[in-house]
């Protein structure tokens, strides 16, 4: 350096700020040749500095990234568990040992000293693939899946949900290409396959589409199984400016739907997936793990290998009921009446009746006064209490903050305090809104 005059810059060095002791700190040592004005050379100037949490950051967000791509690539728990020891060895220690609870293998829920937290497994709605895999992908899987559950709660219509994801995606690759030119993220593509099914146990219909991924497998009762072949639509973050398709289905109660990607598929093969679905009198759970067993998902897969279940079973006509509003003065009260006298005779707990008088009358008033008729009143009791009043008006009501001088305008509010959720649905001649509250001890009349 004293020759050539070429700096030293941030030398990783290991040691120990006492002699004798093993190296336990880290340090960037950076030298520099000092000169005078007329370039004779005076010697060197050295700066140390003490980097040992930083290289410790480093190390472990490596080690982190390193098990966001290797585990955790297929369901089986042998391959998962080496591919942890492989990632942990030696880089963060030298020996792992991974015991793997006898429970979680057979799919059940583990003891409370065993594992205080539960985590359901493979109890999706819907299935997608990201175009890409590693933390980039993973990490636009956990954006879409929030965007996901913030449109759910919005009950949109299937394909207005789509439709507004798809600006979700296409405003996350605006995000990405908008990254400094040293960014991992800078210039990657962002697309996204999806299949989804909703299923309303109300009226025993299906709206399902998909776009890139396998069509809808249904077993029915009698344990034949048939391949539903839906419109495929474009893919999520795509310049395809196809509209989002979907397809209406009556289900047969007792029906168990099914989703899978096409690594699922390639794992299981299409006509065992076949037999297996057509094996009736097992719970999801069990059905999900003979599946999941009987498939080569010890190998690497391409791609995420999804498999999603779910059992239609349909509301008893006795747990729902509608009735139609006259658009006058007299409605809220006589809605009050009629939402008592059914929800005594299913006996609801007197507390849930009450709320429940409360959100009826609230929202049958914001109907009459702002709706359009003709009016209705429909609850559904199930594992909770829905109430729901539909119009022809397509203006959505706002919750607001009333002021203590004003005479109206809390009605929403109200209804906010007492359910547990409640929203605006459009239909197709106006909408719905709906509240929702628990109903605890609720039994069958």
């Amino acid at each position: 350096m004293l020759d050539s005059g070429v700096p030293l810059v941030r030398r990783l060095v290991r040691g120990s700020l006492k002699p004798g002791l093993q190296p336990d700190r880290a340090f960037h040592v950076s030298a520099f040749r000092l000169q005078d004005p007329h370039d004779a050379v005076l010697g060197l100037a050295a700066v140390v500095a003490d980097v040992t949490e930083y290289e410790e950051g480093r190390r472990r967000a490596v080690i982190l990234s390193r098990g966001r791509e290797k585990v955790g690539r297929t369901l089986d728990v042998d391959s998962t568990c080496r591919d942890l020891a492989e990632v942990v060895v030696p880089a963060f220690a030298d020996l792992a040992v991974v015991d793997v609870v006898e429970a979680i293998v057979w799919g059940d829920e583990p003891a409370q000293a065993t594992s205080a937290a539960r985590v359901p497994l493979r109890r999706a709605a819907s299935a997608g693939v990201q175009d890409r895999d590693g933390y980039l992908a993973a990490t636009a899987m956990g954006q879409l899946r929030t965007a996901i559950h913030t449109l759910a709660a919005l009950d949109l219509e299937a394909d207005d949900l789509l439709a507004r994801l798809n600006d979700t995606v296409l405003q996350l690759a605006e995000e990405r290409h908008a990254q400094p030119a040293g960014d991992c993220a800078h210039g990657e593509s962002l697309t996204a396959a999806y299949s989804y099914a909703l299923y309303d146990p109300v009226s025993c219909t299906c709206i399902a589409g998909r776009s890139g991924l396998p069509g809808l497998y249904l077993a029915c009762p009698d344990g034949t199984v048939t391949t539903v072949e839906l419109p495929n639509g474009p893919l999520l973050g795509s310049t395809d400016i196809a509209p989002f398709a979907a397809t209406t289905l009556d289900i047969s109660e007792g029906t168990v739907l099914a989703l899978a990607t096409p690594a699922l598929l390639d794992a299981v093969g299409t006509e065992r997936l076949r037999q297996l679905l057509s094996h009736r009198g097992a719970s999801m759970q069990e059905l999900c793990d003979k599946i999941v067993y009987a498939s080569r998902l010890g190998q690497p897969t391409k791609g995420d290998a999804i498999l999603v279940l779910a059992l239609a079973n349909t509301l008893p006509t006795d747990r729902t009921t509608v009735w139609s509003i006259e658009a006058d003065q007299r409605a809220p009260a006589w809605a009050r009446a009629q939402a008592r006298s059914w929800l005594t005779k299913h006996h609801v707990p007197e507390e849930t009746v009450f709320a429940a008088e409360v959100i009826v009358s609230e929202l049958v008033t914001n109907a009459v006064r702002y709706g359009a008729p003709p009016l209705s009143l429909r609850l559904i009791l199930d594992r909770t209490l829905t109430a729901e009043v539909t119009d022809t008006s397509a203006t959505s009501p706002h919750l607001r903050h009333a002021r203590a001088t004003d005479e109206g305008g809390r009605g929403l509010f109200i209804i906010a305090q007492l359910a547990d959720r409640w929203g605006t649905r459009p239909t197709p001649r106006g909408k719905t809104i709906w509240a929702e509250m628990p109903t605890a001890a609720t039994t069958q009349s």
